[in-house]
């Protein structure tokens, strides 16, 4: 078989191409990393957001009507 051999156009050619692929490739992993931090941080918001709707709304003082009737103030009589 016969060694091909490559000019040093060429060979410049794909060192430039190589050079300017790995740039690339770095951004791109610089934008996954960003993306993995924001989706974490959403995940974290959102699990704070669901344990605060999971508490009781009511204060520990306050006693719920539970007989289902709604609360009817008594009326003040006119002098």
């Amino acid at each position: 078989f016969k060694k091909h051999r490559v000019s040093d156009e060429q060979r410049r050619l794909r060192e430039q191409q190589i050079s300017e692929l790995e740039a690339a490739l770095r951004l791109e992993e610089a934008k996954l990393a960003m993306l993995k931090k924001i989706r974490q941080c959403q995940q974290q918001n959102a699990k704070i957001v669901k344990t605060e709707n999971a508490k009781p709304l009511t204060t520990p003082n306050v006693v719920q009507n539970t007989a289902g009737n709604a609360y009817k103030p008594t009326i003040a009589t006119p002098p």
